[in-house]
Order: C-alpha cells, then structure tokens, then sequence
C-alpha cells in the first residue's frame, strides 16, 4: 500500500539479495579477458524510475550490483546507476558486456508486462504469500501457456545456492519461493516450436550465448509494482 509492503518478511529480503548478488562460478573463475580483469563481474539489475525512486535513499544504489533505471526523463546521478530509455535498449547494451554476468528485471508493473511477453524472459522468480492483505497495487498473471512451474531441484540449480523448500512461516505469514521457467514448447501465439538441441552450461542459457540471448527476469509478488 502506497508503495509499501503490506508485510515484513525478513528471509525474503536476504533471498533477494543473494539471489541478485550471486555471480556464476564459471564467469568468476574463467573469464580472464582483457576487458574484465580490472573490473568487478556483477549482476545488472533493471528497473522502471518509479521504483528506483522508492527506494530508501540509504539503500540505492543496490550494492555490487549494476542499477540499471529506466527513464526518459531522468538525468545521470554520478556513479550510482546507469540510464537507458528503454528495455530494449538496456538490454542491447547489457548483454554482451563481459563485466555482466545475469540480468534481472525488479519493476515496476510496466517493465515486468514488457519482460515477460518477451520472447527473451526465460525465468520468472516469485515469492508466494499465503494470505490476504488489503491492497492498491498486484502483480501481472503468469501466462501458463508460456511459463511452467519449475521444480525446487531447479530453483536450486538457477539460484546456486541452498532455498529453503516448501512453505515457510514467518510470524502468521506463510510463504514460498518459486520459480516459473518458458515453456519451451510453446510459441508466444501458443503454436509448438521446433526444438534446437543444443548443450549450454547455466550460465550461457542465462545470457551468455550469443544465439539464445536469455533476459532473467526476477519478479517478486510484493515489489512495488508501478508504471515509469
């Protein structure tokens, strides 16, 4: 409610942290190029202005991530984020920077709509709340004949690190992190679409190949959700 959470689930904000934070072994340990050995490999997080702008001022930019805003209007703050006009162009900036290991999308509700009927949203990273909260604003719903429920093996696997399993209680509020993967059989209109059998290793399905260039899509059901 007015750009707040209606509640307060301590576990939840250090999942996204981690979740965000997390750069791909493989892009820690193996790319030694030029370009990147004075500079830090990161995850870049995407946002509409709106909900750069709430957050805490203590808490922006987001540490050791790229804070990525979205704005036509807004100008330049010195180091603390990097400006595109639009999601398209953020992404065609971002995707083959070898100081870029995963791109995530945090809001508001315009830049979710647009990621997510994207042919290049490959994930979608929830946290199910179960219980009823007076609201102003919700989240978009997930088109099942586009994006499938991941199993918790694969969470685990996406994340790279352990995520607690099943419901989870904080107080009276119980909860649960989820992920929901594209289906790769079906096409945005519904059609089948023919298979490329190919072998990547996670972090080239996650934006490093450049033939399957995939947008990480992070979308959290209680993230204030606004239009830029």
């Amino acid at each position: 409610m007015n750009n707040e959470l209606p509640w307060d689930i301590k576990e939840e904000l250090s999942y996204f942290e981690r979740v965000t934070k997390k750069v791909s072994v493989s892009d820690e340990i193996t790319d030694t190029s030029p370009a990147t050995s004075c500079k830090r490999i990161q995850n870049a997080l995407i946002m509409g202005r709106k909900t750069w702008e709430t957050i805490p001022p203590e808490l922006r930019p987001f540490k050791d991530r790229l804070n990525v805003v979205l704005s036509k209007t807004l100008k330049p703050e010195s180091d603390m984020c990097v400006i595109y006009s639009s999601l398209d162009e953020a992404v065609a900036n971002l995707v083959d920077k070898p100081t870029i290991s995963r791109i995530f999308i945090i809001g508001g509700g315009y830049v979710y709509k647009e990621a997510m009927e994207s042919p290049l949203c490959e994930y979608i990273l929830i946290t199910k709340v179960y219980k009823s909260f007076n609201c102003d604003t919700f989240f978009l719903k997930i088109d099942e004949n586009l994006y499938e429920l991941a199993s918790h093996d694969e969470l685990v696997n996406f994340v790279g690190d352990d995520v607690p399993k099943g419901r989870q209680v904080d107080g009276d509020i119980e909860y649960e992190f989820l992920m929901y993967k594209r289906n790769k059989d079906e096409g945005d209109d519904g059609s089948k679409k023919s298979h490329r059998h190919i072998s990547l290793q996670q972090q080239d399905i996650i934006y490093r190949a450049n033939e399957y260039k995939d947008l990480i899509s992070t979308i959290k059901l209680d993230s204030n959700i606004s239009k830029d």
